[in-house]
């Protein structure tokens, strides 16, 4: 993908996201309507999250792009870029994150209960790397994941 259209397309993502994500805060009214709320708050959640690598990919020159992953039934993908030197990878891999703590704000979940949500899966996945992927790792992993998920339900 050039530069200019992926450029074009953070810039998208991210307007078409900040509104979202404050409407899906406020969210009140009949269940179906704070569902979707929910829905929309983490769709706004995930394009967030992968604009902060598509921005920091940019802004270090490492051509973001994306490619198809196919990991069970649902089609999703992911955002690559060139190799770069592992303090670029760190920046790159970690500004998901940084995006998510900045639309986070001052209300919501303790930021220590945060950092654990965080740092557990980030150990998890660094024993999955060093330790041929054992499956209690992956599946602690996905769980403690799913769980960061569900603190946004309330």
């Amino acid at each position: 993908m050039s530069k200019p259209c992926l450029c074009a397309a953070l810039v998208s993502a991210l307007l078409l996201g900040a509104p979202v994500q404050a409407a899906a805060q406020n969210a009140q009214g009949t269940p179906a309507k704070r569902v979707l709320s929910f829905l929309a708050g983490g769709a706004a959640g995930l394009v967030a999250h992968e604009a902060g690598h598509l921005a920091a990919g940019l802004a270090l020159d490492a051509d973001p792009g994306f490619k198809r992953l196919d990991y069970g039934i649902i089609p999703f993908f992911v955002v690559t870029h060139d190799p770069v030197s592992r303090r670029r990878e760190y920046v790159i891999a970690a500004s998901g994150f940084f995006v998510q703590h900045a639309a986070n704000g001052r209300d919501g979940v303790p930021e220590p209960v945060i950092g654990m949500f965080v740092l557990v899966p980030a150990t998890l996945d660094a024993v999955r790397y060093l330790k041929q992927d054992p499956a209690w790792a992956r599946w602690t992993s996905r769980a403690v994941k799913a769980g960061l998920v569900l603190l946004a339900v309330k």
